[in-house]
């Protein structure tokens, strides 16, 4: 009995004995750690980098030491750019999104992949995984609305524009986000501008290439597998009007890396093969259209109705449609459209109602009243006043949420 407590009592102080030094060792890394934090704050991040290495060394596992050793590498100057990248890319990686660490984590990634290799799939990826995590949060989404405005998907994020209102309270961050969506649907360059100067774009291919194609050229020779930045291209090209040559990259896409059922790819490729004439094509690709929220669904098929299956009262309904779906009610071509629907339809004061409402969209989107309006932006020359000039120009689109949000921040203005 007496031998058998000897063990016993061995066993637990050797076992207190360990708990010590575990809780020892713990204390260490957290003091390392908070040395590496205190070295980023005066801006030393190579100091930062050997106190977040003890720390690793302790504890390789946990998700705060990684985060500020990312942080660190990411920082240190005395390393490469290309090791910083991967270290600190390395180092988020190894944070599961489970980790209370997991949101700042995500954002981080998207960051480096993003504004310093070029990589919007892998950014995205990382963003959306944020979203997951963390759903009204708004950094991910303010990060998802910038690269879809590069990466010609700025007609698809009205929903992106709707989560950030909802979820901004602050009136600065509430004006930022009203500003973005301002300048992203009726100025995209200078939108995408402060983008593109941190992506360090400009001058990248040098000539006198536009700084919007040597973006996407950046993209797909960054990411050579991804499909989305040569659909982006392609786009840009359909855009300046160059079917063919928005063709011939169409053409030269894989069609195993192909998702028919991708708005960019059905956005670009029924519009291109209608530009080129290859109706069949453009009929069948609109097919696959799934989803039919996207306001280019239904112009496509009012377009094909009209254009080409001469059934003009089914164009009707499409183009009818298509206006009211954010960006259509702000899309000449669809008031033109009907207009002259009606016209071949016998339907003079339909066509006349259609005509007064495209002459009343001009006044509003006036090129005069959109560069004040810009000025504004550019500028952050906000009062009472210029909040109301917003207000007043969205309730004249019909548009209530915009309507209301400038007018709030009229009302509570100094």
């Amino acid at each position: 009995m007496k031998k058998r407590y000897v063990v016993g009592l061995s066993i637990i102080i050797l076992a207190c004995g360990w708990m010590a030094v575990w809780f020892g060792l713990r204390m260490r890394a957290q003091a390392w750690h908070v040395k590496a934090v205190a070295s980023l704050q005066i801006e030393d991040p190579l100091q930062a980098r050997v106190f977040s290495e003890n720390a690793l060394k302790i504890q390789p596992n946990r998700s705060q030491f990684l985060l500020t050793y990312a942080e660190a590498v990411f920082k240190d100057e005395t390393l490469d750019s290309g090791q910083r990248m991967r270290l600190a890319l390395d180092s988020l990686g190894k944070i599961d999104d489970h980790a209370i660490e997991s949101y700042e984590a995500r954002i981080h990634e998207a960051s480096i992949f993003f504004f310093n290799q070029l990589m919007p799939k892998q950014a995205e990826a990382a963003l959306n995984r944020a979203v997951r995590i963390a759903p009204h949060r708004t950094s991910a989404l303010h990060s998802l609305f910038q690269i879809y405005c590069c990466t010609a998907r700025d007609t698809f994020v009205e929903p992106l524009f709707i989560e950030l209102a909802a979820n901004t309270e602050q009136p600065k961050d509430k004006v930022a986000v009203l500003s973005n969506w301002f300048l992203s649907q009726f100025d995209l360059r200078t939108y995408n501008q402060r983008t593109d100067n941190r992506l360090g774009v400009g001058g990248m291919l040098g000539g006198n290439i536009p700084v919007s194609q040597q973006r996407l050229l950046g993209f797909r020779d960054a990411e050579p597998d991804s499909i989305s930045a040569r659909l982006a291209l392609a786009y840009w090209f359909l855009l300046r009007t160059d079917g063919k040559q928005a063709k011939k990259l169409l053409d030269e896409l894989d069609p195993e890396d192909i998702n028919p059922a991708d708005p960019l790819f059905l956005v670009t490729a029924v519009n291109t093969y209608l530009e080129v004439g290859e109706i069949d094509l453009a009929k069948d690709l609109h097919s696959y259209w799934d989803d039919k929220n996207y306001y280019e669904y239904w112009r496509q098929k009012g377009v094909i109705e009209q254009d080409y299956e001469q059934d003009l009262k089914a164009a009707v309904v499409s183009l009818e449609k298509a206006l009211t779906i954010w960006p259509g009610q702000i899309d000449p071509s669809i008031y033109f459209r009907l207009e002259t629907c009606f016209q071949k339809m016998g339907r003079a004061e339909d066509a006349l109602k259609v005509r007064e409402k495209a002459s009343h969209l001009r006044q509003v989107v006036e090129v005069g009243r959109i560069k004040e309006l810009r000025e504004i932006v550019l500028t952050e020359n906000f009062s009472e006043a210029n909040y109301r000039k917003f207000s007043e120009f969205y309730d004249a689109l019909g548009r209530s949420l915009e309507k209301e949000a400038w007018g709030n921040l009229a009302l509570s203005a100094d």
